[in-house]
């Protein structure tokens, strides 16, 4: 979440929507699954991949059209990844 920030990648308004729990739902989508990106990234055990699974689900069925969720979730979550490998540390 840390990266939707204005100054950062202001996520907000790449979302063309004004209903705000699609736009939630699909903010934790991008960040769930930046997360597991992360922990891929720097080798850290996933644990039980099922718990993560259940919660990309749970946002995924409240997030409007599911295609659409999920291209946005992919795009959005490559970029923060992205954004945190190169320029994180110096955000902190």
């Amino acid at each position: 979440h840390w990266t939707d920030g204005a100054t950062r990648l202001s996520r907000k308004s790449s979302l063309n929507t004004t209903n705000v729990m699609m736009w939630y739902a699909r903010e934790e989508l991008v960040a769930e699954l930046g997360a597991v990106m992360l922990m891929g990234h720097f080798g850290i055990d996933l644990g039980t991949t099922r718990r993560h699974a259940q919660y990309f689900q749970g946002w995924l069925s409240r997030s409007g059209s599911k295609p659409a969720a999920l291209r946005h979730a992919e795009r959005e979550a490559a970029r923060a990844v992205q954004f945190i490998l190169e320029r994180g540390r110096d955000r902190i």
